[in-house]
């Protein structure tokens, strides 16, 4: 999407030409040209705002799940549902 968007605006392809030769919707590369919305990262839907001990416990989950000792859901969730009463 951003090389797209960069060689649109550089002149080097036009909107149409573009949108085809890198398999975008041309509304959506239309919109990122112009600006309308951000070129960077996901955009729809509010940004997560974890705190360190929030990041720490989903690595620490993911760090089981590495090493072959994945959790049930029913595990999972009672982990979950401690955490947040604490």
């Amino acid at each position: 999407m951003r090389s797209a968007v960069r060689e649109v605006k550089d002149g080097q392809l036009k909107l149409r030409v573009a949108a085809t030769a890198y398999n975008l919707t041309l509304g959506s590369l239309q919109r990122r040209v112009k600006g309308t919305v951000p070129n960077t990262g996901h955009c729809s839907g509010r940004n997560t705002v974890l705190s360190a001990r929030d990041e720490q416990a989903g690595q620490s989950l993911l760090l089981l799940a590495g090493r072959e000792f994945p959790l049930k859901r029913q595990q999972l969730r009672s982990l979950a549902l401690q955490f947040c009463q604490q």
